[in-house]
């Protein structure tokens, strides 16, 4: 009967005795495989990056950089992607720690969650859509987070430092009401002013307890509001842009018009030019021909007069001119 092995798989972690030829290739080899086999290319990250941070803690300062162009097949980024991803999942606290996460997701996207901060990450990972996110989208959708923290951030930074000048404008009061006594309306002003920081400091402290209790809500709704602007902004650069076209088109059709009004003037004055000049040369047509109609009456009063025979060699000859005249119009 067969016995089952019951074999563990043990992570190498302990590269000293490697040489760098050694983890070099198997980094290049590890990343051609994670590209080729898609979410298990997180799990070769990692590994790849976990040599490529032994190979970095060998090579002189500052030539790293160097090193990777010469000896890697991707780029500096990358390397710097893949060692960032192997820090992070050593670290029980770093939602990259825990592999599964990102089981569904291709490297980029994981890429560019590296990318900024852990809490943003954290929301994003939370987005049910983000499978079906394109890398672009999932940018934006990272820019926008982000964005939305950063504005909760100062609005709790703002919130704090109030608190902050309450407490000192307290203790002052404080040290004032424990000095040397003063007339009882003094130190009535002083106490109702004093409760009325103590009040404001404690709704203060509140804010700060709630944004924290709320954050996630309050992210939501930053983003909302973050998205809305976008459209906003893009709709009213949507209608600028309507506006724009339709203004220079209608200015390109007042400009077509005016030369539309030029040219028909043009015409009209080149038409009446010509149609004067025409008429000119109409006159003088009608001149000439009076002419050759009278010189033609004097021809044939000629002929009339000379013997016949003279006469038809005159006409033989009026004849062949006539023909000629004709031929050539």
């Amino acid at each position: 009967m067969n016995e089952i092995i019951d074999v563990e798989f043990k992570e190498i972690t302990d590269f000293s005795n490697r040489s760098t030829e050694e983890l070099t290739a198997e980094a290049n080899a590890l990343w051609e495989q994670m590209e080729a086999i898609g979410n298990l290319g997180l799990m070769m990250a990692v590994k790849a990056g976990m040599r490529l941070i032994e190979i970095k803690n060998r090579v002189p300062h500052g030539s790293w950089e160097d090193w990777v162009d010469k000896n890697c097949k991707f780029s500096k980024r990358k390397a710097s992607n893949m060692i960032k991803l192997a820090e992070k999942s050593r670290g029980n606290d770093s939602i990259f720690s825990n592999r599964q996460t990102f089981a569904d997701l291709g490297i980029s996207k994981v890429w560019e969650l590296l990318s900024t901060t852990e809490e943003v990450a954290e929301t994003v990972l939370e987005n049910e859509n983000l499978e079906d996110m394109t890398v672009k989208e999932l940018r934006e959708e990272i820019r926008v987070t982000k964005a939305a923290y950063d504005r909760i951030e100062a609005d709790r930074r703002e919130i704090e430092a109030e608190a902050k000048r309450a407490k000192a404008e307290i203790l002052e009061l404080k040290k004032q009401l424990e000095g040397p006594a003063t007339r009882s309306e003094s130190t009535e002003a002083l106490e109702a002013e004093l409760k009325e920081l103590q009040e404001k400091l404690e709704k203060k402290e509140q804010e700060i307890k709630d944004a924290k209790a709320k954050q996630k809500e309050l992210i939501k709704k930053e983003k909302d509001k973050l998205l809305a602007e976008k459209e906003h902004a893009k709709m009213e650069a949507k209608a600028e842009a309507e506006k724009s076209f339709k203004d220079e088109l209608e200015s390109k059709r007042a400009e077509d018009r005016k030369r539309i009004e030029t040219l028909e003037e043009e015409l009209a004055k080149a038409e009446k030019k010509l149609s004067a000049s025409g008429n000119e040369k109409l006159l003088q047509i009608k001149i000439h021909a009076e002419t050759i109609q009278n010189s033609f009456d004097k021809i044939k009063e000629t002929i009339e007069q000379t013997e016949p025979e003279t006469a038809e060699k005159m006409k033989n000859f009026i004849r062949a001119v006539l023909d000629k005249v004709k031929g050539e119009l």
